[in-house]
């Protein structure tokens, strides 16, 4: 299972609820019958990903960044985050997901992805350090997303 948590901004900050209408339409379009999608924050997204693995969650996410960046003025970050995550079920799960996302959004990256146990910088409140995967450049249609490794300890 994986948790996709996406954050929408636009040049005022917040997109429109215009705006969130047409990237609910655009994300749903591309899910399975089995995935979840749920707003959960102004200008955010959680999607739960059943039977997802780290290929296929970075594959929708490549998806969903370069569909919704496609629109006018909007930015898109997201934060990845696989189960099983030690000492914890789909709570801890989503909060791995939303410090992924977290991170991203401060480094500027577009996608990073939670996981245990490595010493990149980026850091969970209470669940230790972060090896974040991240996924940079990209984000329009005709670019292509390119993957670095932060190293892992």
């Amino acid at each position: 299972c994986a948790v996709l948590m996406l954050a929408l901004r636009t040049a005022d900050a917040v997109p429109s609820d215009e705006a969130l209408i047409t990237a609910r339409d655009t994300i749903t379009a591309r899910l399975r019958p089995c995935d979840t999608l749920a707003r959960v924050g102004v200008g955010r997204f959680g999607l739960v990903v059943p039977r997802g693995e780290l290929g296929r969650a970075l594959e929708l996410a490549g998806e969903l960044v370069a569909a919704l960046e496609s629109g006018p003025g909007i930015v898109v970050r997201v934060g990845i985050a696989l189960f099983p995550v030690e000492g914890g079920g789909p709570r801890r799960l989503v909060g791995c997901a939303e410090a992924a996302l977290d991170a991203s959004v401060a480094r500027g990256d577009v996608v990073s992805v939670f996981r245990e146990g490595g010493s990149a910088p980026c850091q969970l409140h209470e669940a230790g350090p972060l090896d974040c995967v991240n996924v940079v450049g990209g984000g329009s249609t005709g670019r292509e997303l390119h993957l670095s490794i932060a190293a892992g300890g």
